[in-house]
């Protein structure tokens, strides 16, 4: 008798319970296991919105009874705050949208080395004398002169899954020194691993002063 009289009372605590539980893994997971993708943010925040609304609709209903749904028990019928679950859902679902879903473009997070989140990657060269080439997977992505070195290069196209090997090369011409600075540049975060910076005031005419290469794996 008591569970077929309140049993849309107890629905709604169960609906709050729910949610609160969904939230907590959802907190543990993040700080333990691994934070949420950004593509899914948008369910987590519908199914927040969802259970809160459920809860708010039922137990609201059940206090003030706003109005009424005929269910499959012809002698109680659920009450049920039909503005009150809507309104909830529409404020969470909102304040969720743009703190949690749109929020997510501005967390700077490193890198996992996952082409599924590798979303910009360039070489940045400057103090080029005389010549600098620049190749991924032995491809020439660019060839800076002195005095005419691009800021930066994109290089994305040419990452792929596995072992991608980038080359630097300097060159010295017949007069002055060599030297070159090479930053590669991904997810708007600089690889430390590729910071290569060369001087030789004394450098052998005509001849490479500077050679190197590392592989950047990509899983």
């Amino acid at each position: 008798m008591f569970l077929e009289k309140n049993w849309a009372l107890i629905a709604g605590l169960c609906s709050g319970v729910a949610t609160l539980l969904f939230l907590m893994a959802l907190i543990i997971m993040t700080m333990i296991v691994a934070p949420v993708p950004d593509s899914s943010r948008i369910i987590v925040v519908t199914v927040i919105a969802l259970g809160m609304a459920l809860a708010n609709a039922f137990i609201g209903g059940n206090a003030a009874a706003t109005g009424r749904l005929p269910l499959v028990f012809e002698k109680y019928s659920l009450e049920f705050s039909a503005v009150g679950g809507v309104a909830t859902f529409l404020i969470v679902f909102i304040v969720g949208s743009i703190f949690y879903v749109s929020g997510a473009d501005q967390v700077v997070r490193p890198w996992d080395k996952k082409l599924s989140t590798l979303k910009s990657a360039g070489v940045r060269i400057s103090n080029v004398d005389d010549s600098m080439t620049v190749r991924v997977n032995g491809q020439p992505v660019v060839e800076a002169f002195y005095g005419k070195a691009p800021a930066e290069v994109d290089v994305l196209k040419l990452l792929r899954r596995g072992v991608n090997d980038i080359e630097v090369e300097i060159k010295n011409n017949q007069f002055g020194g060599c030297s070159g600075n090479l930053k590669l540049i991904v997810n708007g975060e600089e690889d430390q691993r590729f910071h290569w910076s060369w001087k030789n005031n004394f450098a052998e005419s005509n001849s490479v002063c500077f050679a190197e290469k590392e592989t950047l794996t990509i899983s």
